[in-house]
């Protein structure tokens, strides 16, 4: 069981609040517990596990105190989504939603919110799914409504992406800005003129993080005009 194995792990492990990459509250009154078990030790327990593992153990992971119990449940239904079967994709999607609120840290929405809902939803173009995350006034949900776009733009759809940015566009927490940043960035990759576009008619209300994610991949020069509000040149 998968289980017995993480135990076995947390035996020779110190449970602490804060990581290297994880401070100790993102949300008030909100703590998580690490073991510090590395990425690649889980990615394997999971890729060896997700074709047989219960549905009973699975939720006992994903409702877990220990952060990285609930990171390998999450990597298993990723790994169970890689499949075309639409009725399994769903069936992943109502799990993930289910226990949408242990799903709350950064890295725990990043490994799994692209491939289960966001390809829930290129798949079946419930866009409203998006937004009722993105209003949901939650953290971790708003951070999900964001990054589940990865899935979409990577498929070319870059409409929806934005709009769900343009909603938190002004949010006030720094996971968000650099969450909505990263999009903006990988916007960019697929249409360029769009992201350059997009800053320069929401420039104002852009936090000034999320402004440096989005162009990371401009050049120099670009980069220092786009930062001191210069857009003349994109009218060459």
């Amino acid at each position: 069981m998968i289980l017995d194995e993480l135990n076995k792990l947390k035996e020779n492990s110190e449970i602490t609040n804060i990581t290297k990459y994880h401070k100790k509250n993102y949300i008030e009154n909100e703590v998580d517990y690490f073991l510090k078990i590395d990425t690649p030790t889980l990615r394997n327990i999971a890729k060896t596990n997700y074709k047989n593992i219960t549905e009973k153990e699975l939720v006992k992971l994903i409702t877990n105190k220990i952060h990285e119990y609930r990171t390998v449940a999450l990597m298993i239904l990723t790994y169970r989504n890689k499949t075309p079967d639409l009725k399994i994709i769903e069936e992943n999607y109502k799990t993930y939603t289910k226990y949408i609120d242990y799903v709350n840290n950064w890295d725990l929405v990043d490994i799994s919110a692209p491939n289960i809902v966001g390809k829930y939803v290129y798949l079946t173009k419930y866009k409203n799914i998006l937004y009722e995350l993105a209003y949901s006034n939650k953290l971790w949900q708003e951070r999900i409504a964001i990054v589940s776009n990865l899935y979409l733009i990577k498929k070319g759809e870059l409409t929806l992406p934005i709009k769900i940015i343009s909603i938190l566009l002004e949010h006030n927490h720094d996971l968000i800005h650099k969450a909505n940043g990263w999009m903006l960035r990988e916007i960019g990759k697929q249409n360029i003129g769009l992201l350059n576009n997009f800053i320069k008619e929401n420039y104002n209300s852009f936090p000034r993080t999320t402004l440096r994610y989005a162009i990371e991949k401009h050049n120099e020069t670009e980069r220092k005009r786009i930062l001191k509000g210069d857009f003349k040149w994109m009218q060459k």
